[in-house]
């Protein structure tokens, strides 16, 4: 991971605010493996079944938003 770089800073503090790692191994020519690794807790099917709720649907009409990409792929 390249330390400079902002992106990188945000991704890694996101991780480590989940309790958890992130890793980056780089071989030139062939890119880079990233590992995230975050402690999740299991459960059970009848709990996801009750928290299951269906979204609130909310317009967007009127909603203005800036999006700054340095690469048009991106966008």
């Amino acid at each position: 991971m390249d330390k400079n770089d902002p992106q990188t800073a945000i991704q890694k503090r996101y991780v480590e605010l989940m309790g958890g790692t992130i890793t980056a191994e780089s071989k030139k020519g062939v890119g880079t493996t990233f590992t995230v690794e975050i402690p999740m807790e299991l459960t059970s099917s009848e709990k996801v079944e009750k928290a299951k709720k269906p979204a609130k649907r909310r317009s967007l009409k009127g909603i203005k938003v800036l999006l700054a990409e340095d690469n048009d792929f991106n966008a």
